[in-house]
């Protein structure tokens, strides 16, 4: 479902778990050494979900207390609290170890006795804790799940805990029909709730620990519909607070109009998305301390996908340096052509995987940090003449396209590709610009046909040691790759060249240096310089453009 996707923010999911985006920022900090919890306020959800093989669980922990292990809680009917009457119960589901046992068992029997100490010792802390103006909380659902999670942070050290996500729910937003009234039963709760939240974490000084995100899985239409409602639609937003967030703006694209005329329009204000999930969870994994780039590839694995439309910390919190690696220095176009098997566009899958082809290759061979982007695809079927035949209605299908006849099928894509020059100032256009090698390079990394991809047998995996190997990319419906060519006429550089070689492309930012240049144009000027050297010229060919303004210096040409 999308709200499940919303969660996840893993479109693919290569590494076969369901895991969620906060789960995973929890993996990172565990891996480390860090102390970390998830915790599901009344239930849990997918985006707290963690890596199992960490054997980290969700801790789920109901808004009104923690529930102590009574003979109520077995059995609802009596109205004693006599343990005795469920010893044997108890002893039977977690006696002791027999030969018949297996690992499940003694894996559950071992959880069981965790989690009953950890209830008893939680329920105790949570007795004795309490924040400010508990009332405040006490008005709304919403409220209550916050009181719990204000009183957690309370405890974090006696918790012994480094780092916490909370996840809490809230539905009855579906408005399909009168949504005007819903809302106006549902949104004072919220409000008052959040209100709480923040007002108790103000007089605990704890703000600047808190990072806030409210998110719906999708918009909605901005029209109503005949039940004066609103139904479900695509672009949406999200709102951030913290005591370091640097509120108050609007990150993204606001539309310039709700009419049909807005370019992100697609029909009753259903808007097209600007920026993606990952744009807002970058810079949230930066402020939880996730800043190096395979542990960002861990945490959000299509980052890449999204070239450099991404918020780092920088961009979201008062305080914050980071910036998306690859976006700094150099941005270039690039032309990929393949023969393809079948004739079909790229999936979503295939354009990740060519540009981390793109990416291992830049990094490899020119040391440089970059980032990929596919934005646009063409596939064309090419058919031989002389074999051409008129189709019957039946095959009027795109069967047709599969049978005799087909010269081949090529794909053209256009890639955006930032990258950053290393920090020795050694460029690394050479390799980029370096059609035949760099043509040469991806077809051994995409081509089923190459030796890269058949030595891999199909491996897609990182290493142990997180780093990519050859033949990790190979696509399927990849024939051949006839090109990949950088398209420098395109992309000025955003710093000086460190090569010898002139420039293809004149500069949009001309000199004001006043000084004459070291190196002097092939092609003489024919308009006349704004800025006039200070220097006379020393050539005795007259000017192609003279001024209209007398020199300052007398002429010795004779």
């Amino acid at each position: 479902t999308m709200e499940r996707e919303a969660q996840l923010v893993d479109a693919f999911q290569e590494d076969g778990w369901s895991t969620g985006v906060c789960g995973r920022m929890l993996d990172v900090l565990q891996r480390r050494g860090m102390s970390v919890e998830a915790v599901g306020i009344d239930g849990k959800g997918p985006i707290i979900e963690g890596q199992p093989s960490l054997g980290r669980t969700v801790n789920v922990i109901p808004s009104s207390n923690v529930n102590t292990l009574t003979r109520l809680s077995i059995d609802g009917t009596s109205s004693s609290n006599d343990l005795s009457s469920i010893k044997d119960l108890m002893k039977y589901l977690n006696e002791e170890t027999k030969l018949e046992s297996g690992v499940f068992a003694n894996y559950w029997s071992q959880n069981l006795i965790d989690v009953l100490n950890k209830t008893d010792v939680l329920s105790a802390w949570l007795g004795s804790v309490s924040v400010p103006n508990e009332g405040a909380f006490d008005q709304s659902n919403v409220g209550r799940q916050l009181k719990m999670v204000a009183k957690l942070m309370k405890l974090n050290e006696e918790r012994n805990v480094n780092r916490d996500v909370f996840l809490i729910t809230n539905g009855g937003h579906d408005g399909h029909a009168l949504s005007k009234e819903n809302l106006q039963g549902s949104l004072p709760g919220l409000n008052s709730g959040i209100s709480a939240f923040y007002n108790a974490m103000t007089r605990l000084n704890m703000l600047d620990n808190v990072t806030f995100v409210m998110m719906s899985e999708f918009g909605r239409t901005i029209t109503p519909n005949t039940g004066l409602g609103s139904d479900h639609a695509w672009g949406g937003n999200a709102f951030v607070w913290g005591g370091q967030i640097a509120g108050k703006k609007i990150l993204g694209k606001y539309p310039v109009t709700f009419d049909n005329s807005d370019e992100y329009q697609i029909g009753r204000g259903r808007l097209i998305p600007h920026r993606s999930w990952e744009s807002l969870w970058y810079g949230v994994s930066n402020w939880f301390g996730i800043t190096d780039d395979k542990e960002i590839e861990y945490a959000l694995p299509n980052n890449g996908n999204m070239g450099c439309d991404l918020y780092t910390n920088k961009d979201m919190y008062k305080v914050g340096d980071n910036t998306v690696s690859g976006c700094n220095d150099r941005t270039v176009g690039m032309n990929l052509a393949m023969l393809l098997k079948e004739p079909r566009y790229l999936t979503g899958l295939e354009q990740k995987r060519i540009c981390k082809a793109v990416i291992y290759l830049t990094v490899k061979n020119t040391n440089v940090t970059s980032r990929c982007v596919v934005s646009d695809q063409r596939v064309t079927v090419y058919f031989e003449s002389a074999r051409r035949r008129v189709l019957s209605a039946d095959e009027m299908g795109s069967r047709f396209l599969l049978g005799d006849g087909i010269a081949n099928i090529t794909l053209e894509a256009v890639i955006g590709y930032e990258y950053d020059n290393p920090p020795d100032g050694t460029a690394g256009t050479d390799y980029v610009e370096n059609v035949t090698r760099l043509t040469e390079d991806m077809n051994q990394q995409l081509s089923g046909n190459s030796s890269a991809c058949k030595a891999a047998s199909g491996r897609r995996r990182l290493t142990e040691d997180g780093d990519t190997e050859d033949g990790a990319f190979c696509l399927s419906n990849c024939d051949v790759v006839t090109l990949m060519e950088a398209d420098v006429t395109t992309a000025p550089s955003l710093v000086p060249s460190a090569s010898q070689e002139p420039s293809r492309q004149p500069s949009s930012s001309p000199s004001t240096s006043l000084k004459p240049s070291l190196k002097p144009s092939r092609e003489p000027s024919y308009s006349p310089s704004s800025q006039p050297t200070e220097l006379p010229s020393t050539s005795t060919s007259p000017s192609l453009a003279p001024t209209s303004q007398p020199s300052e210096l007398p002429s010795t040409s004779i």
